[in-house]
Formats: structure tokens, C-alpha cells, sequence
């Protein structure tokens, strides 16, 4: 036999195998069912993704765009403005969960 033949055998083997499986009159339709719960989670995160992907892209464009039109180059943070900018939003959400706490137990009195 020819090398197409042997994978065309293999391909309707294949097919045969996976219709006998999804076609079991036991377990076929909770297998079928299975399939399409999992490939709708699919098709439902990859559009997620794509779409935060996207709006990243557009949002990195439109600010590349906005330096050139300006003819400045971005600027990059050093160290210490990494570590002050990152202090700043800790305390920030010390705060705000001290104030979510306070306001709590405040409503149970």
C-alpha cells in the first residue's frame, strides 16, 4: 500500500474510533455534552483574551502615537520612583481596607 493509502486508513480509523465513542448509547450524550460546555469555555476565554490583548495594543499605540506627535521620548522610571509609586499604593489600600473594616464594624453596633 502507498503512504496516502496507510494515512487515509489511519484517518478513518480515527473518525470510527471517535464516532463510536461520542455515539455510545451509555455515556455518549454526557460526553457530547462535556465537549461543548468545554468548547464554548474556550471560544468564550480567547475572546477575552484577544479583546484585552487588543485594547492593549491600541492603548500602547495611541500612546506611542501621543510621544511622537509631541517629539518626546517616553520616560522611564528608575528604581526609587518603582519603590515610591509601589509604597504609595500599598498605604493607599491599607487605608482603604482600615476604612472598610472601621465602617463594618461601625454597622454592627
Amino acid at each position: 500500500m502507498t503512504k496516502r493509502k496507510w494515512i487515509g486508513a489511519a484517518v478513518l480509523a480515527a473518525g470510527w474510533a471517535v464516532a463510536t465513542y461520542f455515539l455510545d448509547p451509555d455515556n455518549g450524550k454526557a460526553r457530547r455534552i462535556r465537549v461543548v460546555e468545554r468548547s464554548g469555555h474556550l471560544i468564550r476565554m480567547t475572546g477575552r483574551r484577544l479583546a484585552r490583548e487588543s485594547r492593549y495594543g491600541v492603548h500602547t499605540l495611541l500612546a506611542r502615537a501621543r510621544h511622537l506627535v509631541a517629539r518626546e521620548r517616553p520616560e522611564f522610571a528608575d528604581g526609587r520612583t518603582l519603590l515610591d509609586r509601589s509604597k504609595a499604593r500599598s498605604s493607599e489600600t491599607a487605608r482603604s481596607r482600615t476604612a472598610a473594616s472601621t465602617s463594618k464594624s461601625r454597622a454592627r453596633r
